[in-house]
């Protein structure tokens, strides 16, 4: 009886040693596979982050390449805008010259230096005569006695009676109808209109 319960003892001593070894190799066996399982996730999220990574990299480089684009296109524009004023003052200024060009520079058919002030300096109304006092008098009486050449070419003549406008040539006063011929010599001009015989001196 001994010795069968010593071998009982030794069988169950044996049985539990070997259920703990085998509970420690599932133990391990079970940890060695959680590593494993955990190895390939991390590996997976590193795979991730790097992905995201490198898709920001690639959002930033697109970026840049619009706003560099967008610089591109801002300056293109200003230029434009340049280009623009430019052809415009190009343009007005081609304007202003062909007005220029358009104005006939019309040339006047008497000479310039008539033009000016005269006063009465001889008068001879149909038989009558005016002496330098008489006109004078006349002229402190309040009549007019005077003619004024315009630098458009218009004689005014205001003298007594007589209060018109004429077109000045070198050779006649023009009134529309007729033509009244006169004479210039040394700042002074004598005509005859109607029946004043009048002769005029610059003032």
């Amino acid at each position: 009886m001994r010795y069968s319960k010593a071998k009982m003892i030794m069988a169950g001593i044996i049985t539990f040693v070997c259920l703990i070894a085998v509970g420690f190799g599932i133990y391990k066996g079970i940890d060695y596979s959680k590593k494993l399982t955990e190895g390939t996730d991390t590996k997976k999220d590193n795979d991730k982050v790097l992905a995201t990574v490198y898709k920001n990299n690639d959002t930033k480089k697109t970026t840049t390449k619009k706003k560099t684009t967008t610089k591109k296109e801002t300056t293109k524009k200003t230029e434009t805008k340049e280009e623009k004023k430019t052809t415009t003052k190009k343009t007005t200024k081609k304007k202003t010259e062909t007005k220029k060009e358009e104005v006939k520079v019309v040339e006047k058919d008497y000479d310039e230096k008539k033009e000016g002030s005269y006063k009465v300096v001889s008068l001879k109304v149909k038989n009558k005569s005016y002496s330098k006092q008489d006109l004078a008098t006349l002229k402190d009486s309040g009549y007019s006695l005077k003619l004024e050449i315009s630098d458009k070419g218009v004689a005014t003549v205001a003298v007594l009676s007589i209060n018109r406008m004429y077109e000045f040539t070198d050779e006649y006063f023009y009134d529309g109808v007729n033509e009244y011929n006169y004479t210039y010599k040394k700042n002074k001009l004598s005509i005859t209109i109607d029946d004043y015989e009048i002769v005029f001196e610059k003032e």
